[in-house]
């Protein structure tokens, strides 16, 4: 098996696996799932096609590009949509996210702050 048939594998599996978990973590239903894909999306999706996307032994089942934001959306949860696109963007991503956290955590420490010197000055 060649190294590129190999990788291409790899990220099958690697795709079906994220969609599993991504599911797994959310409390709808796979019906309710396909119910809401099949009204955003304007088209048929259902319960077995989830399953399909899913399973390692339905390999000639693929998972549509086309699907990918809106699950995202019904699942509240990016994983899948991350995965799709090139590594730059993930780390641009994720650099985004570190700056939300720190400018986050920068107003817990100021409220923080400006509580404890409140507290200084009634002491």
């Amino acid at each position: 098996m060649s190294e590129e048939n190999t990788r291409y594998q790899d990220s099958d599996q690697e795709l079906r696996r994220l969609i599993t978990e991504a599911i797994r973590r959310s409390p709808l239903k796979r019906s309710v799932i396909a119910e809401t894909l099949s009204a955003k999306l304007g088209i048929r999706v259902t319960e077995h096609m989830l399953n399909d996307f899913t399973s390692e032994k339905r390999k000639d089942v693929r998972f549509p590009l086309l699907f990918s934001s809106e699950l995202c959306e019904i699942l509240n949860d990016d994983s899948i949509g991350l995965f799709g696109v090139r590594p730059r963007i993930r780390r641009l991503v994720e650099f985004a996210q570190l700056e939300l956290d720190g400018h986050r955590s920068q107003r817990e420490r100021e409220a923080l702050r400006e509580e404890l010197l409140k507290k200084d000055v009634q002491a």
